[in-house]
């Protein structure tokens, strides 16, 4: 059986999951639809613990999450609450979510190695300028012709290892419980078989969802339902980073087990 690293169940849907460069945190957004609010949360891998959790926006509901990187999280808001173009940069220290700094003229364009790329929204044409993650200062501006990219370089993150499409063969699916079908989603991870599959319920459409690791031998070593009643196959049904697997179940707990 797999040892679990960390469990956590929210009220709302797990929307975006980011992990930073150093694959020592995931940043997640979680959205309630009901309740029109939006929060992040991030999580320690190595301890499973939360250096902040519920964190919130003075706009509750029309905010997201940019990216995680220089020991920050970067989150944004929008030109309007009927566009979906991102403005604003708000950044949060990693380690305890202290608010660093915010702006909420530039549109947060990537992350690189010396900074963030950004660019003022009402300039046209679009010119880009570096900024210090930690303090929201300018370090360079671009001209509106310069490309950015070319004087910049791309943050090293550590690999997240994901699922490719496959298609069970018949021996596999006699393993497998009856209304399985053939596409799932599948990981080799050493001797390790890792695989999210989807079973037929009789009820129209539907499908549950299901995660299995096995061994060598074929052997169950952690299963566990995923979703219930879902008419569509879901992307991205879990990942590996580090030696964790991490998944997220009925759409509002992330889990993660040791591999």
């Amino acid at each position: 059986m797999l040892n679990k690293a960390f469990q956590k169940q929210y009220k709302g849907i797990i929307w975006k999951i980011r992990p930073d460069e150093t694959a020592g945190h995931l940043v997640l957004e979680v959205r309630d639809p009901s309740e029109k609010e939006t929060f992040f949360s991030c999580i320690r891998t190595g301890n499973g613990t939360f250096p902040f959790d519920n964190l919130r926006l003075e706009e509750p509901w029309f905010c997201g999450l940019e990216a995680v990187a220089h020991n920050h999280v970067f989150l944004h808001g929008y030109l309007s609450e009927t566009l979906p173009e991102h403005r604003g940069i708000m950044a949060y220290r990693l380690r305890d979510g202290v608010l660093a700094w915010s702006d909420y003229n530039p549109v947060f364009g990537q992350a690189v190695a010396e900074g963030v790329l950004a660019w003022n929204y009402k300039s046209e044409p679009r010119r880009y300028q570096l900024i210090d993650p930690a303090t929201g200062t300018t370090i360079r501006t671009f001209a509106a012709e310069e490309s950015p990219w070319k004087h910049t370089s791309p943050v090293k993150f550590k690999p997240v290892h994901l699922p490719q499409p496959a298609t069970l063969k018949r021996e596999e699916l006699n393993l497998l419980p009856p209304g399985v079908q053939a596409t799932a989603d599948l990981l080799p991870w050493g001797e390790l078989q890792l695989l999210a599959y989807y079973v037929a319920t009789g009820e129209g459409k539907m499908m549950d969802h299901y995660l299995q690791v096995t061994d060598s031998q074929q052997r169950i070593i952690h299963q566990d339902l995923l979703g219930e009643g879902i008419l569509q196959r879901a992307m991205d049904t879990f990942f590996v980073m580090g030696n964790q697997l991490c998944y997220v179940k009925r759409k509002s707990e992330i889990l993660a087990y040791l591999l």
